[in-house]
Order: C-alpha cells, then structure tokens, then sequence
C-alpha cells in the first residue's frame, strides 16, 4: 500500500471553494492509482470525499466562514495507504443575504420602530446593518447604522408614506438590499389654522375665511369657528369641513372675537390667533316711552327713552312737533332727552314724534 500523503495544504479560492495540493509519497514500488480527498464541516459533522488522480483537487459547493479539516489518502491496487495528517481551514467572507421579516410600527407620530431578522444560510459574522427610508411623496434618503435589531427611526412627518429597506453588513461589504416595507406614520394634531380674516361684514353677520395649518401632512377633517362676544355674551361656534364659514344672528355695533380650530382623526389643534371685529352700524328702532312734561300755553318738553336692543350708538335725535290743524311742522335735533318746544299756540292740539338716528340713518318713528 502506498505510503502516507504528506505536506498537505489548502488555500481559500473564494468562500465556496477551497484548493487542496499535497506531496506524493512513496508508492512502494507499487504505482498510485488515485487519491481520496476526505473534508469534514467541523460545525455540521458532514463529511465528503472525492477521488482526484493527482494533486491539487479543488473542493467546490462549501459554506462561507466555515471551518473545515482535510486529509487525503493515497491508494493502488494493493489497497489505501495512511491518511495524511489533518489540515483545518476556514473558508472566505461573503458579503450576506437579504435581512428577513423585516417589520415595521409606528411609534407616533414622528417615529418608526423597524425589526428583522439575519439572512438565512449566512454563517459569516454580520458587522452592522444599514437602515433605509425614504418619503414616497418625494425626499431624500435618509439611513442609520446600528449593529443589531431593532432600529428607531425618528424625526419624520406625521401622515406620511415611508418606504423601508434593511441591508446587512459583513467584513466582505453589504448584502442584497431586503424586500422594501411601506409604512405610514401615524395621526397629530394640527397646528393654528392661518391668516384668519373677515369678510362680508354686515350688522348681523360675518363670513370668516381661513387657510389650513402649515406643514400639516394630516388630514383635516373638520374646522370649528367660535365666535365670542367680547362683552362675555353667549358664545356660537359652528363646524364646517372648510372655509369660508357664514356667522348670522350677530347683533349690530357688537365687538366680537373670532378664532379657528382645526380637527384630524388625532383630535383638535391649537386655535389659530384670535381676530377681533365690530359688526355693522343699523338704523335704530324706534324711540319708547315719549312723555310730555311741563306743559305750558306756549311750551312744552318732550322726555323719551333710546330705542330697545340697540347696540349702535346714537348720535341724535328729531323731535317733531306738528299743529293738528295742519299748520306749520317744527323740528328740532339734540344729542339726548328732554328736549324743549317753544313758540307754540295756546290751547292748540299739537302731536309729538321722535326720530332716533345712527351712523347708519334714521330709524323707526
């Protein structure tokens, strides 16, 4: 039998591959017909053999940063000679496969939490992983490196479609990218709604136009517009799902404030900044209560109360006194009551009108 194989080496070829070369040995006067090359996978217990004729004999179809041990055995007719001595060798990095079941959730509303699991088949050691997101509406990409899972994402826009790739990392350099996850973050609150204004102001009503809050991505699902009487009358508030928004039943001359709340699914916003109006001026009612006091044959005063539910001021008032007989009519203005006729006619039946005036004009006599 032949002699035992001696000087056996190997050398990594790639991570898949190992080469094995050894010196013949004495075939003792008998030729060597081939030779057996024996490799064992240390953490598996596999082995596997294969007849190679002559050194070297490559050895295909391993596993990346595996350690292996080698002998080879010579052999003729007469039969196998010795095994070699042992040689242990580790084959090569390889950069990994794709990171699986890769999951993500939401931490909201400006935060992605992202897990998965190692390649599969990859036994080389993986160093760190790289971790992709990208807004889906238009963005840069943005990515972080951790050693181990899980990875939180923060600092993104709340309502907004994020795409996510996992890639992992070995001494070799990256590995195929994972299948992407499509994930939306979650609900907030608005912001103020902005450039609250008034228009179409009338003694009794307003239209209120508004824009939406900025860098919202959420969407609005409705407004509330509460309008408050300044002087702490009763408050209305009305809901409407965008602008404009229509306020009736004010009451003329009236301060009031208007402020704006924006809703999501999330809840309600910050209000916007108050804006503050008066409403119309209106011509007044009618003056109540006229009373004649001290009559006399040629004069008379006239005392009288301001019209009810008027908030708009008054800025004078007609006092008409006209001759029942239809003679001549006379007038006269003043700021408040009484007022004082003079020059009339003894035992004349006269009859008495106040006008109450605005801004506006003339009210009801």
């Amino acid at each position: 039998v032949p002699g035992k194989i001696t000087k056996v080496t190997s050398k990594n070829v790639s991570p898949y591959s190992l080469e094995v070369n050894w010196s013949k040995p004495l075939d003792n006067f008998s030729p060597i017909n081939d030779y057996t090359v024996v490799w064992t996978n240390v953490y598996s217990g596999e082995e596997l053999e294969d007849i190679s004729p002559e050194p070297p004999y490559n050895i295909t179809g391993l596993t990346p940063c595996t350690t292996y041990t080698i002998s080879v055995i010579g052999y003729n007719y007469v039969g196998n000679g010795k095994p070699s001595d042992i040689v242990t060798l580790t084959t090569g990095k390889d950069v990994p496969g794709k990171s699986t079941n890769v999951n993500v959730k939401n931490v909201p509303p400006y935060s992605l939490q992202v897990d998965w699991r190692l390649p599969m088949d990859n036994p080389c050691s993986i160093t760190s992983y790289t971790v992709i997101w990208t807004n889906i509406s238009g963005g840069e990409e943005e990515e972080g490196n951790v050693t181990e899972p899980p990875y939180n994402i923060t600092g993104l826009t709340a309502c907004t479609d994020y795409t996510i790739t996992v890639i992992a990392y070995t001494e070799k350099g990256p590995g195929t990218p994972s299948d992407s996850v499509n994930l939306t973050t979650g609900n907030e609150v608005p912001g103020k709604s902005n450039n609250v204004t008034i228009k179409s102001i009338t003694p009794h009503s307003l239209e209120v136009e508004w824009n939406q809050p900025l860098d919202n991505a959420c969407s609005i699902t409705s407004y509330t517009v509460i309008c408050a009487d300044s002087s702490g009358g009763a408050e209305q508030k009305g809901n409407v799902t965008e602008p404009p928004y229509n306020i009736t039943g004010l009451t003329a001359c009236t301060d009031y404030t208007i402020t704006v709340i924006a809703y999501t699914e999330k809840g309600p916003g910050t209000p916007s900044d108050s804006v503050n109006l008066t409403t119309g001026n209106e011509v007044p009612g009618k003056s109540n209560n006229v009373t004649i006091k001290s009559i006399t044959p040629h004069s008379l005063e006239v005392e009288w109360n301001q019209p009810l539910d008027n908030a708009c001021s008054i800025t004078s008032y007609t006092v008409i006194c006209a001759d029942s007989s239809g003679g001549a009519e006379q007038k006269g203005n003043v700021t408040e009551p009484p007022y004082n006729i003079t020059g009339l006619t003894a035992c004349t039946d006269y009859t008495i009108t106040v006008i109450a005036y605005t801004e506006k004009g003339p009210g009801t006599p």
